[in-house]
């Protein structure tokens, strides 16, 4: 009942809004269609005697990139010539179906584990055993073999590249997101238990979801190359142009931020493990300031600088004040600690320092005026070519280049 209740809720999703649901409704669609028209072509207008090559060909291209669809076009035909001379060779030479399987078997196997080949390494063998159970290794039913894979590998590819082409650009911001919000619980949560007097469950819990940030990052590194590959060889994106991602800064600016939370969580656990009453109760509070001016910080950060709305600068600097003041009182502890207790405060100060200051940069960076002519991503020659216009140099008269070897022009 679990599954059909996720199987209607997916189908209502993909019917009312736009998302991954619908997004994969529609690719499944596609290769329906793909696989028929490649049938409609080849089996009943053309009637070929290999007309099941081109369906299958056909399904398996519809990709999630157009560009996927390309390079898996190449790979897969790659693999049906190797399985269809591999097996019309040896069913030649032995005149056994199972003698020529023990020959070509093995070959199209290991062959097809080469990365050549790509995940299509298994047509090669799929290939072989259909030509060896059919029994036909003639040189016209080779070439009628592989026409029908050239024609349904075409047909896959047009399908995918012109009929609604994949472009999913939204996918590198929702995981910016994602982080921001996930990040922002988790120093909310420190926030809240050192202010209560936390115990080395609770840093211990903590720890552990900071190390799954880091699943997170690995998620936003595939989201920014599957946008990019999206872009390839599409022919919307290539006529129409599309929106900027974000900077590859946020990526990296997430990276150190949740690798500095990471590193608090991990003195909290070295601290509490030691001695349960570490870090003192004062130096808690100010901790749990700091981490609740950061919670703040991170929740009203933007996930690029195209945000829509970007966060409201004197508020964001009082609670930055708010937080270096706590910053502060956190570092003064140092002078009363012991040998273990300066330790433990000192790396807390300097990871804390370093939190706020990457969030600080972060805040003031959405703050910048965005460049002149920032806005959609054109392709092709006219997105580069150079303004000709003759410049001008001060005083209103023409600017020309200095020539080699003669001084700068005094003005």
């Amino acid at each position: 009942m679990r599954e059909v209740r996720k199987a209607r809720t997916a189908v209502r999703i993909a019917l009312t809004e736009p998302g991954a649901e619908r997004r994969e409704a529609i690719q499944a669609l596609k290769a329906a269609a793909a696989a028929i028209l490649a049938w409609t072509i080849t089996g009943w207008w053309r009637e070929a005697p290999m007309a099941m090559m081109a369906p299958w060909a056909a399904v398996l291209l519809v990709r999630a990139t157009v560009y996927q669809s390309v390079r898996c076009a190449g790979q897969q035909f790659l693999a049906i010539v190797l399985g269809t001379v591999a097996a019309a060779g040896a069913g030649t030479l032995t005149g056994s179906v199972l003698t020529a399987m023990v020959v070509a078997l093995p070959v199209t196997a290991l062959a097809g584990s080469h990365p050549m080949f790509g995940e299509y390494g298994l047509s090669a063998s799929a290939t072989a055993v259909f030509v060896l159970t059919y029994g036909s290794y003639s040189g016209a039913d080779i070439g009628h073999r592989l026409v029908e894979s050239l024609v349904g590998s075409v047909i896959g590819v047009a399908v995918n590249a012109f009929v609604l082409p994949p472009t999913d650009l939204r996918q590198v911001e929702q995981s910016l997101t994602h982080i921001r919000r996930r990040t922002a619980d988790l120093l909310a949560a420190l926030a809240e238990g050192l202010g209560q007097g936390h115990e080395e469950r609770s840093a211990q819990a903590w720890h552990e979801e900071s190390r799954r940030l880091g699943a997170d990052l690995t998620a936003l590194r595939a989201a920014r190359h599957h946008s990019g590959e999206s872009c390839r060889l599409n022919p919307v994106v290539l006529v129409h142009g599309h929106a900027p991602l974000p900077a590859r800064w946020w990526d990296e600016h997430w990276e150190r931020l949740v690798e500095h939370v990471r590193a608090i969580t991990g003195t909290l656990v070295h601290a509490a493990a030691r001695d349960p009453l570490s870090p003192p109760r004062r130096t808690a509070e100010d901790l749990a300031v700091v981490m609740a001016a950061a919670a703040h910080l991170c929740e009203t950060e933007p996930v690029s600088g195209q945000d829509r709305n970007p966060p409201d600068g004197a508020g964001c600097d009082e609670v930055s004040r708010t937080a270096w003041d706590a910053h502060a009182r956190l570092t003064a502890h140092v002078v009363d600690m012991d040998r273990a207790g300066v330790a433990t405060v000192g790396a807390l100060s300097a990871h804390t320092r370093y939190l706020l200051e990457e969030l600080h940069h972060a805040h003031r960076r959405a703050r910048e005026p965005q460049a002149p002519g920032h806005g959609r991503v054109r392709r092709g020659r006219r997105s580069i070519r150079r303004d000709r216009r003759p410049r001008v140099a001060a005083g209103g008269l023409p600017w020309r280049r200095p020539r080699r070897g003669s001084a700068p022009p005094r003005h």
